[in-house]
């Protein structure tokens, strides 16, 4: 299916008439500057250099063939992320990528999400191997790893710097799960074959160390499986102890979840102490 969308253009293949004239989801998130006429050929070079990099990878070992499919659709799709399609049979416009999996070659509905998610959020996680990069790194050092101290979401968004960027990442991994290392990895050939651009500011380079410094600061803050966080309180607990209902017990969930990606050995004490007093200030 590649070699023929790569030969034939995906534009005239997929669809016809052609939907890509969409608009982009989030403009601020536009890190690609590709014309119309350029998406085709830079799918393909993209293809041919994902292959070369996964053929290298089978010299150690096999590459799992699921696993090499969403690989490749993700580099093909890539020129195309935060593109969408408006539809009348659907409240919301639906990614230009999507559509053009499920629709166009009528791929499974869950295949064509996990490559929607994939494109979408290396381009997220592209910038955070950024931001890790230019941020001082003597950050790292600013709390014990022992420290009985908890930090709270509040004070990682105000704090900014690294603390910030574990809970962004957490969260990113959470929403991605098992498949946010095919998205960096995405990312990473995109950035050696020399896609990325910013057009409003110097943009930093990037290299096959950065992305690895990524991957292993994930590993270090405890954050590589944030969609796996014990459960040290539920819904109905919630409910029962902090005496709410409705909405609120989605948002103690949510900042529960956010808490424990910044303190990975969280008690259930020390849960609810926090989870008490924001409660109260909801």
């Amino acid at each position: 299916m590649l070699s023929g969308l790569v030969d034939f253009g995906i534009d005239g293949v997929v669809f016809d008439p052609n939907p890509v004239a969409g608009d982009y989801l989030d403009r601020s998130e536009e890190k690609l500057i590709v014309k119309p006429e350029q998406r085709s050929s830079l799918s393909k070079t993209l293809v041919e250099a994902m292959q070369r990099s996964l053929d290298d990878a089978q010299h150690g070992a096999s590459v799992d063939p699921q696993r090499r499919k969403l690989l490749l659709l993700g580099v093909f799709f890539l020129p195309y992320h935060g593109l969408v399609q408006a539809s009348k049979s659907k409240k919301r416009p639906t990614s230009v990528v999507y559509a053009m999996l499920s629709e166009g070659v009528k791929f499974p509905n869950r295949d064509s999400g996990d490559v929607d998610l994939i494109v979408q959020s290396s381009i997220r996680l592209r910038e955070m191997v950024k931001t890790l990069k230019t941020l001082v790194l003597v950050e790292a050092k600013q709390r014990d790893e022992g420290s009985s101290q908890i930090m709270t979401p509040k004070q990682a968004r105000e704090h900014g710097g690294l603390e910030l960027l574990r809970l962004e990442l957490g969260q990113e991994i959470a929403s991605s799960k098992a498949l946010w290392t095919d998205a960096l990895t995405v990312a990473q050939i995109a950035e050696a074959s020399g896609v990325f651009f910013n057009a409003d500011e110097e943009d930093v380079k990037l290299g096959d160390e950065d992305y690895a410094a990524l991957r292993s600061w994930a590993d270090r803050c405890l954050v590589s499986k944030s969609w796996e966080l014990p459960k040290l309180l539920d819904g109905r607990e919630m409910m029962k102890k902090f005496k709410v209902k409705g909405s609120r017990v989605g948002e103690l969930v949510e900042e529960l979840k956010l808490l424990q990606m910044l303190n990975p050995t969280l008690t259930k004490d020390q849960a609810e102490d926090h989870l008490r007093d924001f409660s109260s200030s909801l």
